[in-house]
């Protein structure tokens, strides 16, 4: 059968808004794993933070040399964390007591008192040098008649030029506009208003960023006194988190087999160290589904596009218009319809995503068990050899599991009576 090269051409247009279609449905869930992996980022944090928790659940002598001992860590004992608290401590009253000595802080008042009674005075006289300069400045080509100092001796424009009589069509605009107000009839001396204007209207204006930069200043003293004031009402709390955070920095280096043997099966610790190592799992999966999957499937439909796109260039050719072809030179054209493979692989992702996210029991995962964080988070369900760990562990146990039936085998063989 014939094909019209119109009727081809639809073929190929049809072809091109599927691509185009599952390009966008793509690109879509690239988005979304991106933001996905952002949010296990910061609920990595929260997971890091719950761990230093577990492990320091109060500032006292017990929690934190039994700590100091448990993590060879000697800058969570007692000792260290007292010290440090006092070097704390000592160092904010310090520096309370210096602020609270600051001539600008002791005068605090009369200096904010002084300095927006002067930013007020400022303000009013400012306001009628702004609209009136302003006012010219928003006139068409003012800026360009300053420029050229039009309706001066300076002014080097000559008539023969174009911009000769454009400059003095909107040089009359300007008198004609603004002249009687200002009860002044030439051009340049309006611009001489102008330019005395605009200058006391700069002076005023450094002026007054003289008086904010001294309220700027205030406000930094202020800042820093409250801080200060924070950090001595609330010493212990920070000395706790202090100790807390040199907990979770000595952790955070170390491997999955390190921080697993390091915890063993103390209950509330061994949950969140396993909520730390399933996180950094779902982002290394969220990640691998866009490396592994999407990234080569979005380059195959761009070649496939591009494709298209120059073989609809080619038919749309003037020497092509009344070419017809066939059945199976249209289908080679157009490709094969993978629709249907493109449906299934979206819906494959998104459900592995979903699980994924939404998994929450970290406890359920047994590190004595030779278990992937993978199978406890899809229940085994899904496919995850597109994940480099997932596809090495599964070809870890096929070969084993072929030594294993080999030497059972042997074993068979070797048990036959051959006599």
């Amino acid at each position: 059968m014939n094909v019209p090269n119109r009727r081809a051409l639809d073929a190929i247009e049809e072809r091109l808004r599927a691509v185009a279609n599952e390009q966008e449905e793509l690109f879509r869930l690239q988005r979304t794993l991106g933001g996905d992996v952002e949010r296990q980022d910061l609920e990595l944090e929260n997971a890091w933070k719950t761990l230093g928790e577990t492990f320091i659940p109060e500032l006292s002598p017990t929690v934190l040399d039994a700590c100091a001992q448990r993590l060879q860590l000697r800058p969570v004992s007692t000792a260290a964390v007292m010290a440090q608290r006092q070097a704390t401590l000592s160092a904010a009253t310090a520096e309370r007591t210096k602020l609270l000595e600051n001539p600008k802080l002791k005068n605090a008042e009369g200096i904010e008192n002084e300095a927006q009674i002067r930013l007020a005075e400022l303000k009013d006289a400012m306001q009628p040098l702004e609209a009136s300069t302003k006012a010219l400045r928003d006139e068409p080509l003012f800026t360009e008649l300053l420029e050229h100092r039009y309706d001066t001796d300076e002014y080097q424009v000559r008539f023969w030029q174009s911009s000769f009589y454009r400059h003095w069509k909107h040089g009359d605009l300007v008198v004609e506009a603004h002249g009687v107000k200002l009860g002044l009839a030439r051009f340049r001396d309006i611009a001489a208003r102008y330019i005395e204007e605009l200058a006391a209207l700069n002076e005023l204006t450094r002026a007054a960023r003289v008086h904010r930069d001294e309220l700027s200043a205030l406000q930094y003293l202020r800042d820093a006194l409250a801080k200060q004031e924070q950090t001595i009402a609330h010493i212990d709390t920070i000395t706790l988190q202090l100790a807390r955070n040199a907990v979770v920095e000595h952790l955070r280096p170390l491997g999955e087999r390190d921080l697993v043997r390091l915890v063993g099966d103390d209950g509330p610790t061994s949950v969140a160290v396993k909520r730390v190592l399933g996180i950094q799992k779902k982002r290394e999966y969220l990640r691998s589904m866009a490396a592994e999957q999407l990234a080569p499937s979005l380059a195959d439909l761009k070649s496939a596009k591009d494709k298209l796109s120059r073989t609809r260039t080619k038919l749309g050719r003037p020497k092509n218009a009344n070419r017809r072809w066939s059945t199976d030179e249209v289908q080679r054209m157009i490709g094969r319809d993978r629709s249907e493979t493109w449906t299934k692989r979206r819906t494959r992702l998104n459900e592995g995503r979903t699980r994924v996210v939404s998994f929450q029991h970290y406890d359920r995962w047994d590190p004595i068990r030779d278990m992937l964080w993978w199978d406890v988070m899809t229940d085994g369900q899904l496919d995850g050899n597109f994940i480099p760990e997932v596809r090495e562990h599964r070809h870890h146990h096929h070969v084993h599991d072929q030594h294993r039936g080999a030497d059972e085998s042997w074993r068979d063989h070797r048990d036959v009576d051959i006599s």
